[in-house]
This record gives structure tokens, sequence and C-alpha cells, in this order.
């Protein structure tokens, strides 16, 4: 069963809504992108294609060469297509039977030729970087013109065949991240911007380029979205599951764009969904995440509620310990869809149980054997309890040997796909479906904001 909407009104609205918008759009026309005198966007980005790897095969399309970065010395030379076996020895990085040699090293075409080079079984425009982390591990970065790289982001991101103002408002939204993270961590002295992977923008390289989605980066090149003059970080996820939330209520961060609005995901396949774990998954979970708790007892929601309805934090109680997590903590440390869920504890029987119990709450303590529990109800905390500086302590909390419900499964029944903040990308392609353009689209989503062309 999907949980209660406490939202129904403001879905009840969103056709309403919908048609004033759309009657605005008629009636004013696209907007242009506004001109700019901000600073001119970076030329490049810098993208982590393959971290943590004591190993890695790197190459090119065309003959190349790995050079020291500082020195500019040529180090190693290969034609085409022979593929370069990379790893870590003391400290320093081997190419193939050569070296080893100190990072960073550059791998690029040779002068003279046009090519791509290649990490694995990916192809990439631009160069690499060759690193080791603090780690000692291989980081190899890909450095790509800034337009480049969305070519790679782009269809990643969105199904290139998707209406092209979503996709234009993709582009644009994926452009005005990466320049956030860019200046970011260019100010920082980070040796990469940006990671190949959810944890930044999902990028294919040119592997992954479509014509689709690159006339929708080429048709919308140099726009950003900008607050007060800077651009943005235009975080995006899949589906809201009806509504979008404050981005404060979903990562303790306030930013004025980034405001909670009515969506237009209905008829999103990633809309809802359900998720059945066994108690014992999600402790081990949490576990990995570094929460041990024991054994599962009892999973509390709180009464904190986000703009879009959802619930803010759940309490996790187990037999040795308790944790409370913000929705998107549940939903990366459990691997849910979404953090926007409801939770139901389907009993398992009755048993004796060794339970964590907060301080004053009521419990049926278990008898001497294993039948049914007795009648002696004790409140938790009513003891003192002496300290070794010889001073009495009301402990907050004990661990309670009582008769309790054992937990048989966890059910959870959720909306959405992803955190539910900024542009929605099924959202946006509704909206595209029904005329919005993708400036409108993008100022809808991200509050306040301007389009600008840079």
């Amino acid at each position: 069963m999907l949980p209660t909407d406490p939202n129904r009104r403001a879905r009840r609205l969103a056709p309403l809504l919908l048609t004033v918008f759309m009657t605005l759009s008629w009636v004013l026309g696209p907007l242009a992108a506004a001109a700019s005198t901000g600073a001119p966007l970076p030329a490049e980005a810098r993208v982590a294609v393959a971290l943590g790897q004591d190993t890695a095969t790197v190459g090119a399309t065309a003959p190349y060469e790995v050079l020291a970065l500082y020195s500019g010395q040529v180090l190693y030379s290969a034609q085409a297509a022979a593929a370069l076996r990379l790893r870590t020895t003391l400290g320093m990085i081997a190419l193939g039977d050569h070296g080893p040699f100190s990072a960073p090293l550059r791998l690029r075409i040779a002068p003279g030729y046009a090519g791509l080079v290649t990490v694995g079984s990916r192809s990439y425009r631009g160069e690499l970087d060759l690193l080791l982390g603090d780690d000692g591990k291989l980081v190899v970065v890909n450095r790509v013109a800034l337009e480049d790289y969305l070519l790679g982001v782009v269809p990643r991101e969105m199904p290139p065949i998707w209406p092209t103002e979503a996709l234009k408002a993709q582009a644009v939204a994926a452009r005005s991240y990466a320049v956030s993270q860019i200046t970011g961590m260019l100010a920082a002295g980070a040796p990469y911007d940006l990671l190949a992977t959810t944890e930044s923008q999902v990028y294919g390289g040119h592997s992954s380029e479509d014509p689709a989605a690159s006339a929708a980066v080429r048709a919308t090149r140099g726009q950003v979205v900008t607050y007060g003059g800077q651009p943005i970080s235009a975080f995006y996820h899949a589906s809201s599951g009806g509504h979008t939330e404050h981005s404060e209520n979903v990562w303790m961060s306030y930013r004025p764009y980034l405001r909670g609005v009515p969506d237009f995901d209905q008829d999103s396949p990633k809309y809802a969904w359900e998720r059945t774990m066994t108690p014992a998954e999600v402790s081990a979970k949490l576990a990995t995440a570094g929460f041990p708790i024991g054994q599962l007892v009892s999973i509390i929601p709180s009464d904190e509620k986000g703009v879009s309805g959802r619930t803010l934090s759940m309490t996790y109680i187990g037999t040795t310990g308790s944790v409370t997590l913000r929705g998107e903590d549940s939903r990366r440390f459990l691997g849910l869809q979404s953090g926007w869920f409801e939770v139901s504890l389907v009993a398992g029987g009755l048993s004796d149980v060794v339970a964590y119990i907060p301080y004053g709450d009521q419990v049926v303590v278990a008898g001497a054997d294993s039948s049914d529990p007795s009648s002696l109800v004790k409140k938790v905390g009513q003891s003192y309890a002496r300290g070794v500086d010889e001073l009495l302590y009301r402990p907050s909390n004990y661990a309670v040997l009582h008769k309790g419900v054992v937990v048989g499964s966890v059910e959870f029944s959720g909306r959405g796909w992803g955190h539910g903040v900024g542009m929605s990308q099924y959202g946006a392609q509704a909206l595209a479906l029904q005329g919005w353009t993708y400036d409108r689209i993008l100022t809808y989503y991200y509050q306040g904001t301007v389009l600008e062309q840079r």
C-alpha cells in the first residue's frame, strides 16, 4: 500500500497550475537567455574516470605519448590502439615495463594527430592526467573541454529520445552544476572537479554521445542558471513523487533557489515504489554505514514533515543502540529509491527480547519461563545507579529483558526516485510534452533564478 499523500490538495491543483503556466508561455513566448557581464565559464572540466585502483589500462585511437606533467619530458610513446597498463609501485606509476615514474603524468594524443584517449573500453575527448591519490591508488582524470564534457553527460542522465526542450533543460542544468563544482574544487586546490558517477553527474565520455543530446548541448552553449549573479548548484533527480523538497530538509543546507514545488511526474514509472527487507538486512546495512544497533526492534518516524509532506527522519531502534537518520541518509545507507517513504513492521511473533528501551517507557517484563508475558509492568529508569564518584545517577536508558513482538519483515512504501531536490527529470519531460520551453522549465524548478549566456 502506498503512503497516504499529505499533499493531495497540491496534487489536485497541479493540472490547474500547468494550465496557468501554459497560458503564460503562449502569451509571453520563449524567453531568451539574458546576456551577462559575469565571469566567463571555465574552459575545461577535470573528471575522475577511474580511482582507487592499483592498475588501469589506458591508450588512444591515434599515436600518443605520456609525459611528466611538470617538466614536459616525454617518458613513453606508442602507436594507435596500443594499450598501456598502468600500475602503482613504490609510490610511483609504472608504464608497462617502463619506469616507474613520479606522478603526475599526462597522456595526450601525439602532436600532429587527432584522436580519442581511452580508459579500459571507454573513449574520451581531451587528455588524461595520471595521478596517485592520498591512499597511493591510481587516479585517472579526463581533462576535457567543458562543452565536450556535457556531450558525455546529457545522454547518460536523460534518455535522448525525450523531447528536445527537456534535453535542453538537462544540458543547462548539467552545465550549471559542473561550473559550480569546478569553481569550488579549483578554489580548494583539488586534483579533480567531478566524478564520473552519480556522486557528481554520470559521464560516459565519447562512448556515450548521442546526436539528439549533442544538439541540445550545442543549442544551449554557454548558458547557465544563476542566482545573485553566480551559477547555481543545479541539483536534479529522476522523479520527486509529486512534489520536490527544500534543500535544507534533505541535506541541512539552505539554498534559496532550491525550494520545493509541485511536480508533474505523476506518469513516471518511478513515481511510487515498494521494498521489503528482513530486520537482519536493515541492521546489517546500518552497521555497514557505521551504526551498529544490534537486532532491529522498531522504527519510529519523526513528526517533522517537509514542504512536500515527506517524513524528514526515522529512528531505528535495536537491541544495542539506536540511530536517527534523515530521509536522504536512509536512502543511501539502506539502498532505497528515495528518502520519501513510510515503514510498516510486520510482526514475527512474541518472544523474550533484550532491547534498548528509552528512559520512561513502560515494558511488560518477561517471566521466568517462555510462556505468555507476566502482568508485571515496569517503567524504565525508576531506580538510581551509584557511580564511581559515589554520586547517584538515573540512567537515561536500560537494556531490559522483556516480552515483545519480534519484527518479521520491514515493508517500505515510498514515492519518487532520487533525493527530490531541484529539477525533476520526469517532471521536465512532462512539461516539455505540454509545450514548455527549457528556460521556463529551469526557472520553475530553480526558484528566483535567471538563465544567462556567458
